[in-house]
């Protein structure tokens, strides 16, 4: 990663042009652009090195597509498309947010496995029920 590793050492320290857009602050359209590419292509670089022979890596309008080959489906893709956000984005909030609601997501699967659980001893109850007193009444 030495090519990723190189650039954002130096976009620490580059000079980027910022406006307005609305009420948001953003990186000027043009230096946004240039990074982004810049990020694309030492990222390219970085992963052309760990890939193996018949694995692809390339750019397409969409981003960057890299091809893995696999034992169970013969290949796969991934595709990748960095976007330079505005600099009144918090990363920080977004992550923390991104993991609330899976922290939330798991308790609600959990609590819909525990609910299900518990359906289901209460109908096997309610058969067990039925059966002792269908077989008290047949007494």
């Amino acid at each position: 990663m030495e090519n990723l590793k190189n650039l954002l050492n130096e976009l620490r320290v580059r000079k980027v042009k910022q406006s307005k857009r609305g009420a948001y602050k953003v990186i000027k359209q043009t230096d946004a652009r240039k990074i982004k590419q810049e990020f694309m292509n030492a990222l390219l670089n970085d992963l052309k090195e760990l890939l193996t022979d018949g694995e692809f890596i390339g750019v397409d309008a969409n981003g960057i597509v890299m091809e893995i080959e696999n034992e169970s489906v013969d290949a796969f893709t991934i595709e990748m498309n960095p976007k330079v956000k505005n600099l009144d984005f918090d990363a920080y909030e977004s992550v923390q947010a991104y993991e609330l609601d899976q922290e939330l997501k798991a308790e609600r699967k959990e609590q819909r496995k525990r609910d299900k659980a518990a359906e289901y001893k209460y109908a096997q109850e309610k058969r067990e029920l039925a059966k002792k007193r269908e077989k008290a009444k047949n007494e």
